[in-house]
């Protein structure tokens, strides 16, 4: 076994020759991938049988990336859920109100509720325990952070539908900083309470400067460093052949990167993996266009 990490090459669809180091030799012998095993410590018992989900509502904004990254990952865990729009705009904004703020303190989208139903305490594999059914079995969980949304459902259900994080502790953190280069360092400084800021006049508070110049450059600052992580480790998509945490990041960066007039010529390792991925039906689904709150096209 291997830890997945080598590229394919796109001309030939076939796995590009790498030399063998700890990203690419067997994982057996790889610090990077596997830690020894610690013979003397007990074995942990068996876990308990997980929670299962009732229901999932996802308060979103048909535009917001952080919004569509969550709506992916739904998606690609093939994860029914209830949309309910926040509409940013409207009314200065219904993030802005307080019976939405008591759900997120950020004021902003996206924020996931998740209702699971616990199990009574038995192990897996093992027959129900005998005896009344739990009171309150329904917890509600409210998170928020497309991140931390994200790796939680991965964490929760990581085996159902598509695995958007890898095994081996390598391959987890080069795509973690491909998708943290989207997300920390290039889509917060074009978001729209930002560039709002940017563009308002210093009269009333602003920076007084030309926001769509300040989301140009920023977004292209941030792709050109990505397109070179892309060159090192995409196949079909960000990290070989299997979509991951990092392609969820891309599709909604390069979606913002066309609004504000990016030059994309220079970034084609980006541009090829976002044509595969608009192939996937999980993804195509999540387009700001296909949600209830889009604005209707005449």
């Amino acid at each position: 076994m291997s830890c997945p990490a080598s590229a394919s090459n796109p001309t030939t669809d076939q796995p590009a020759k790498r030399p063998r180091t700890e990203e690419t030799g067997p994982i057996a012998t790889s610090p990077a991938c596997m830690a020894a095993p610690d013979t003397s410590a007990p074995r942990p018992p068996m876990m308990t049988v997980p929670p299962s989900i009732e229901k999932i509502t996802l308060y979103s904004y048909w535009r917001s990336s952080c919004s569509w990254r969550v709506r992916m990952a739904l998606n690609l865990k093939e994860l029914p859920y209830e949309n309910r729009p926040v509409n940013l705009i409207l009314d200065g904004g219904e993030q802005n109100k307080e019976e939405y703020e008591k759900l997120n303190p950020n004021r902003a989208v996206p924020t996931l509720v998740m209702d699971l139903r616990r199990h009574p305490a038995k192990k897996c594999g093992q027959p129900d325990p005998e005896g009344p059914p739990m009171e309150n079995p329904i917890t509600t969980l409210t998170l928020t952070q497309s991140m931390a949304i994200i790796e939680f459902l991965e964490d929760l259900l990581r085996d159902r539908g598509v695995r958007l994080l890898p095994v081996c502790p390598l391959a987890r953190a080069r795509i973690r900083a491909m998708a943290l280069q989207i997300v920390a360092d290039t889509q917060p400084v074009q978001n729209a309470r930002v560039i709002a800021h940017v563009g308002k006049p210093v009269d009333q508070g602003g920076l007084g400067g030309s926001a769509p110049e300040w989301a140009n450059k920023w977004i292209t600052t941030g792709l050109v460093a990505l397109e070179k992580l892309a060159i090192q480790h995409a196949g079909k998509y960000m990290y070989g052949d299997t979509i991951s945490l990092a392609d969820i990041c891309l599709i909604p960066q390069l979606y913002n990167a066309r609004r504000f007039n990016v030059d994309l010529s220079a970034m084609p390792t980006l541009l090829r993996v976002e044509a595969n991925l608009q192939e996937i039906e999980a993804i195509a689904k999540a387009h700001p266009d296909l949600q209830p709150d889009a604005p209707k096209q005449e």
